[in-house]
């Protein structure tokens, strides 16, 4: 009887520690599953990148957001932050937006895209005394680029000064005609034309033309500055 006891109890704290060994695999395995399936930075990128280009903004915004969290370094957090910024910007959260750009500048203070991105996001909120200073930055960090220009002189008859905005598009035509820039030449001299022609009207007049020139210099500098940029 006694020996029957004894090998029942040998059993059960053979199989009470098979118990332990087995769960605390099962624990082990579980706490690898996370590291074993985390997207690395580069991996994080390309799917944030690959989900804006497919026009999917809401679901890109949120990779960028996870990716920054991840504590990327170098090009690729500052790509990160930019991207981010200007998602968000599309998607109308400029608060946000605002926040993003302004923490970069804290870390990288001469950051052309940086300064670009803010003075774009402020100005279409019509922040435009905020966003002079901004496309003056722009300008001092690229004074050979036209497009800073046009949205100082925007800005600037945004912020009721026609007199300034048209001085500022003569010198952005200046600066295009000089790179053989037909095109925005052209929009150079029909702008110091309709700035000139909306003296004689009630200043919201002007409201509408304004906001679609201000999204005209966003999209350019999107397309044609930043993009070659972080494409590189």
């Amino acid at each position: 009887m006694f020996k029957t006891l004894a090998i029942s109890k040998m059993r059960h704290t053979r199989t009470g520690t098979q118990t332990f060994l087995l769960w605390t695999a099962i624990f082990l395995l579980l706490l690898g599953v996370p590291a074993a399936n985390a997207q690395s930075p580069e991996e994080l990128f390309n799917q944030a990148m690959s989900l804006d280009k497919d026009g999917f903004l809401g679901e890109s915004s949120e990779v960028w957001e996870k990716l920054l969290k991840a504590n990327p370094e170098g090009d690729l957090k500052k790509t990160a932050q930019l991207k981010l910024a200007s998602t968000l910007f599309k998607l109308f959260k400029f608060n946000r937006s605002e926040e993003v750009v302004r923490d970069l500048i804290r870390s990288d203070a001469n950051n052309y895209h940086a300064h670009f991105h803010l003075a774009n996001i402020l100005a279409a909120q019509r922040k435009f005394s905020e966003a002079i200073p901004e496309f003056q930055k722009v300008i001092e960090l690229h004074p050979d680029e036209g497009l800073g220009f046009v949205g100082l002189a925007l800005s600037r008859f945004g912020n009721r000064e026609p007199d300034i905005a048209t001085q500022l598009v003569k010198s952005a035509r200046a600066i295009f005609r000089k790179k053989k820039n037909i095109v925005w030449t052209q929009n150079m001299r029909f702008m110091g034309q309709q700035i000139k022609s909306f003296a004689i009207y009630k200043p919201s007049f002007a409201d509408l033309w304004l906001k679609n020139n201000l999204k005209l210099v966003q999209k350019t500098y999107e397309e044609k500055l930043f993009t070659p940029w972080f494409s590189r």
